[in-house]
C-alpha cells in the first residue's frame, strides 16, 4: 500500500499537532491562537480549542486546511533521505568558526560549551515549537541523541543535530553572549522574522 501523509483532524490534541508539526505554529500565529505557550494545549483538542474563540465552521475548515498542507509538504520532505543529507554536511573550520554546512558555531560558543561538558556528553541543537513567537531554540547536553540525528564531531565535542533545525537555521550562528546581566549561547538566525522581547521566542 502507497504510503500517504498524515490527515490532522479536529480531534486531535493541539500538544500533538505542536510536536508532530512543528510548522504549524505558523497556522496557529497567524488566526491569533495563542496555543504554543498555553499549558491547556497538552490536554485541549483542537476542535475545544477553536470553539472557545468563537471561530466560524468555515474559518475552522480553513485552519485544518492549511494544518494538513503543513502535514503533505512535511509528508514530502520526508521521502527524501534526511539522513544521507545530514550526512553530506561538510564541517569546516575558520580563524573565527567552524561551519556545519551552512550553520556556524562561533569559536566563544564552541569554547563556553567545552568549558561546561565536564562529563563529556553530547550537545544537542534542537528548534522546537515553544514560546510566545512560536519557536524556541533548546541546548542541552545529553546522554544519547535521538536516532534520526546526525552527530558531527568537532575536535572532542559531539553535536546532535536533527534534519528540520538544520534547514531552518541556514545561515544562522551560534555564539556566546558576554553581558554583566545576561551571558549565555545565543543564534542568531536570518530566516526569523518576529523575535519577542525576551529573546528566546523566535517566529519564521
Amino acid at each position: 500500500m502507497e504510503a500517504k501523509a498524515t490527515k490532522i483532524t479536529k480531534y486531535w490534541r493541539i500538544s500533538r499537532i505542536l510536536e508532530e508539526f512543528p510548522d504549524s505554529v505558523e497556522v496557529f500565529m497567524e488566526y491569533d491562537l495563542d496555543c504554543v505557550g498555553c499549558s491547556a494545549s497538552s490536554t485541549e483538542r483542537l476542535i475545544d480549542g477553536l470553539k472557545s474563540h468563537d471561530y466560524s465552521d468555515q474559518t475552522i475548515d480553513e485552519i485544518m486546511q492549511r494544518l494538513n498542507q503543513i502535514s503533505d509538504f512535511q509528508f514530502e520532505e520526508s521521502l527524501k533521505d534526511q539522513s544521507k543529507l545530514l550526512k553530506e554536511l561538510k564541517i569546516q573550520e575558520s580563524n573565527e568558526s567552524f561551519l556545519i554546512g551552512d550553520f556556524e558555531i562561533h569559536k566563544s560558543a564552541f569554547n563556553a560549551i567545552i568549558q561546561s561538558n565536564k562529563d563529556k556528553k553530547i550537545f544537542e541543537i534542537k528548534l522546537q515549537a515553544s514560546g510566545c513567537s512560536g519557536f524556541e531554540y533548546q541546548l542541552n547536553f545529553v546522554e544519547n541523541a535521538n536516532p534520526s540525528n546526525q552527530i558531527f564531531e568537532i575536535q572532542d565535542l559531539k553535536i546532535s543535530l536533527d534534519y528540520y533545525s538544520y534547514e531552518k537555521s541556514k545561515g544562522a550562528k551560534l555564539y556566546f553572549k558576554q553581558d554583566l546581566i545576561d551571558s549565555g549561547l545565543r543564534i542568531e538566525n536570518p530566516n526569523q522574522k518576529t523575535k519577542c522581547q525576551c529573546g528566546k521566542s523566535i517566529g519564521f
